[in-house]
Formats: C-alpha cells, structure tokens, sequence
C-alpha cells in the first residue's frame, strides 16, 4: 500500500512538474512570439513609412517644379507695356495671380519694393534671400516670410532686367 502512495505521489509531482514546465514553456513562447511580432510591425511600419516619404517627397518636388514653371512663365511674359505704370502692373499681376490660382504675387524690383495687384511693400528687409534673388538667382524658396501673412512660402525667379 505503501508502495501505491508512493507512486501515486511521483505521478502527482511528475504531473504537476509536467503541467509547470508547459507552462512555463507556453510563457516562453507568449514571449517570444510577441517579440517577434512587435519586430515584424515595426519593420512593416518602417518600411512603410519609408515608402510614404519617399511618394510624398516626390509629389512635393513635383508639384514646387509646377510652380515653379507657372512662375517662369508669368516672368517670361511681363512686357514692357506691363511696366508702363502701376495701374498697367497691377491689372497684369492681378491677371497672372487668378490665371495661376496663386493667394499672392508680386514683382520686387531690384530696390526691395513688392508691387502686387493691392499695394506696394518694401520687402528688401523682410524677405531673408532677397539678395540671391536681385543678384540673379534663377530660384528663390523661403519659408515663414511675414510679408503678407505668417507661415508662408515664398517662390521667386528672377527676370530679365526691362
């Protein structure tokens, strides 16, 4: 009977060690595969990410070149009878900022005087590149310029002089 007992303890601990190493091994494996896991969706994630920045980077280039060809071409068009006078500028400007569906344009003369279809602002000390683009730069890109309202970038070609 004796011999029963002991046996029918061994079972139980052999069980109850059996029942604890699954244990521990289901644990193990919990852990191993949420590691895994987190691993995959953060490589997935970063590539992702990757591949949006990359489309959005691109569609961003692609549209400042389209702007950036609106604006030659506005350049390219301004005639001596659009200098005439102001009222003459202003009417052209006007035209070539609906035409282009642009919130703001303007021709900044060589001295730093922003002429656009409302008003004129000398912007020489308001614009932070002014002097690359009076120098001849082809292409003026400057952000957070505070000449009409915060936060806007500004665009800019320089022209033949007339």
């Amino acid at each position: 009977m004796q011999h029963k007992r002991k046996k029918e303890y061994r079972t139980l601990i052999f069980i109850s060690a059996l029942i604890l190493m699954v244990s521990f091994l289901c644990l193990f494996a919990s852990a191993v595969f949420s590691k895994e896991t987190e691993r995959t969706v953060t490589n997935i994630s970063e590539i992702y990410l990757k591949e949006m920045t990359v489309q959005i980077s691109s569609h961003f280039r692609t549209n400042l070149e389209s702007q950036f060809s609106q604006i030659r071409t506005i350049a390219s068009s301004v005639s001596e009878y659009d200098l005439e006078d102001e009222e003459s500028l202003r009417n052209f400007l006007k035209k070539a900022q609906i035409d282009n569906d642009f919130t703001h344009i303007a021709l900044v003369t060589d001295k730093g005087i922003a002429y656009s279809p409302k008003d004129t602002v000398p912007v020489i000390s308001k614009i932070s590149a002014l002097d690359q683009l009076i120098n001849g730069s082809k292409r003026l890109v400057s952000v957070n310029e505070n000449i009409w309202e915060s936060n806007t970038l500004l665009l800019g070609t320089s022209i033949n002089p007339m």
